[in-house]
């Protein structure tokens, strides 16, 4: 009978030594954001012992954790392919989902802060495009030419405004 005893006894030691060490490397998993990994090993911890409430726990929440990761990744990936497509505002609105879900997610926020600054250059270009054309068409050519100059400056080596510009020089001298 203490034979059994110390069999036992032996055996609680060596499974208390792995659900520690699966619980241990379970939480460098997680922090790590492998959690497929993480809780591959709280589920061989209730292997061990189905009556570890914290590893259910832990599994839960790795599981609420990775949805809410390929949802960010996700977003974020859609956000780019707007993005490369040239739909800023779209892109900006799905990183700002991102957001939502992680305020301090700092790749959202950098491609948010970039794309805006993109799309502020975007639309004041814009403008002054359509007040140079206004002009155009109002025989305003001094008007024109100083908005496509302006236009010359944000956007320089842009060769259709060089042209643009020589032309109403040439209208404006007829």
């Amino acid at each position: 009978k203490a034979q059994k005893l110390l069999q036992d006894l032996e055996t609680t030691i060596k499974n208390d030594k792995k659900v520690n060490l699966y619980h241990q490397n379970a939480l460098i998993s997680y922090q790590d954001k492998k959690f497929d990994d993480a809780i591959t090993l709280w589920e061989k911890i209730l292997k061990i012992d189905p009556q570890r409430q914290e590893a259910q726990e832990y599994i839960a929440k790795a599981k609420q954790e990775q949805d809410i990761y390929d949802t960010i990744k996700d977003y974020i990936n859609k956000g780019l392919q707007a993005y490369n497509q040239n739909d800023y505002k779209m892109a900006i609105s799905y990183w700002q989902k991102v957001l939502d879900l992680n305020p301090s997610n700092a790749q959202a926020s950098f491609y948010i802060s970039k794309t805006q600054v993109l799309l502020n250059f975007e639309e004041r270009c814009q403008k002054l495009l359509e007040k140079a054309e206004q002009y155009v068409r109002t025989n305003k050519l001094d008007n024109a030419i100083e908005c496509y100059q302006k236009l010359a400056d944000i956007d320089q080596g842009n060769l259709a405004i060089s042209l643009k510009i020589d032309e109403l020089q040439e209208l404006k001298q007829i």
